[in-house]
């Protein structure tokens, strides 16, 4: 692995909610909200923890999911890609 992004939430005011494994953010600053499914969930969960590397989230998704390394990157670094773009979390080397 080469020099992973680190990710961490930057936005206050968002209030989280998870029932049944989906979630919902609520970005009250911006007044929107964005669906959560399971997966994008448990990564959001993750990050409201702590500011975690992109191998970090990769890491726990193959450990939750059993799924490939290679694809639990991807999904984790797409997700994060999303959250960044729409100014949730940064990241940063």
């Amino acid at each position: 692995r080469g020099e992973s992004v680190k990710y961490r939430i930057v936005i206050d005011g968002l209030l989280s909610e998870f029932a049944g494994g989906e979630g919902v953010l609520l970005d009250l600053t911006r007044k929107r909200y964005h669906l959560l499914n399971p997966t994008a969930g448990f990564i959001w969960t993750a990050l409201e923890k702590e500011p975690l590397t992109e191998d970090a989230l990769a890491d726990a998704l193959v450990a939750r999911y059993q799924i490939e390394p290679d694809r639990a990157r991807q999904t984790a670094t797409q997700f994060a890609a999303q959250l960044v773009d729409m100014g949730l979390i940064e990241a940063s080397k």
